[in-house]
Order: structure tokens, then sequence, then C-alpha cells
């Protein structure tokens, strides 16, 4: 569920149902606060399995809107998975990530515009070793998930932190991390 929730930060579905009709499951529609990241996170987090993460250049593709819903399909048998059980984006953001590191484009907060880098939050939600460690370690169900969460959004959108720097395990350390 944390992870859902720092992928699509932002995002009104993750606190309802909205969506479940698209993909209902076996269980039921989840219920309390986080309902619609449960409901994701329950569709796309099926199996302890290695992350997997695909970099597709579309510069030459034909009809790419049909090969993502091909390729969608073809993982979504693969692990056996109940409707739309892929994350994924398909947009050009080479230059949505140039404007947002010189501070003209906005990350996220309320949706994922072509303005923003939804690329860049996602690699930094999934391949950041502190992220993970964040999202594999937080207890969403805690009484202070809400302010800890906060602390990490809150360097999620920050285009000012470098992620990457000389050190012991070449990360610099983020807000969130003791």
């Amino acid at each position: 569920v944390p992870s859902i929730m720092a992928l699509y930060y932002g995002e009104e579905w993750l606190e309802s149902n909205c969506w479940y009709g698209e993909s209902p499951l076996e269980t039921g529609p989840p219920s309390g606060p986080h309902a619609g990241a449960k409901w994701k996170a329950a569709l796309t987090f099926r199996d302890k399995a290695p992350l997997i993460v695909f970099v597709v250049d579309a510069s030459s593709a034909k009809s790419l809107w049909r090969q993502k819903y091909s390729i969608r399909e073809q993982l979504r048998q693969a692990v056996n998975g109940n409707g739309n059980c892929c994350l994924h984006l398909t947009d050009d953001q080479a230059g949505a990530l140039a404007k947002w590191r010189k501070g003209d484009g906005v990350i996220h907060g309320g949706g994922y515009e072509c303005d923003s880098s939804y690329a860049f939050h996602c690699a930094r939600v999934l391949l950041n070793p502190h992220s993970v460690s964040f999202l594999n370690h937080c207890d969403y169900k805690a009484d202070d998930y809400k302010e800890k969460f906060q602390i990490y959004a809150n360097w999620l959108s920050d285009p000012l932190f470098s992620d990457i720097i000389p050190g012991e395990d070449g990360f610099q350390k983020p807000p969130f991390v003791n």
C-alpha cells in the first residue's frame, strides 16, 4: 500500500474505490483509509518476486498505444494477475525532466500532467535504496504513518535533492532516514 501511495502521490482515487469496477477483487472492495491504494496494491503485488522495470525507447514505435495493452495483457497472464495489474507510463519525459531540473516543471501533487516528470518520480520511488527501505518497513496502519509519509512525500517532490553522491553507498540520505 505505501508503494502505491508513493507512486500515485496526490491522486484522489487512492482514498476511494472509484476505479474498483475496472478490476474487481475476489475478496471484494477494500474498505477504510487508502481503499484505492489497497485495491491497486492487491492487483499489482500478488507474489513475492523481484521488481522488473522496462525502459522503452518509443521514438520509432508505430503503434505504441496498442502495443502497451498487448504487453500489459501478456504480463498480467504471466503472473496470473487480475485486471490492470501493471504500473506503467508511456509519456516522453525528456523535456519535462529538463524543465523540472531547472525548477520550471511540476513533479506531482494532484496528478501527473504532461508537464511533470512521472518517470523520474517512479525511478526515485522504486530504485532509490532509501525509498525502497522506507516503503518496505513503514506501517500504513500506524498512528504516525501520515506524518512519516508526508516527510517522505516532501522528499519525493524535492528537485534540488541529489539522489546520487560519492560516498559509502553512492546515495545521499534523505530526511526521512535516521
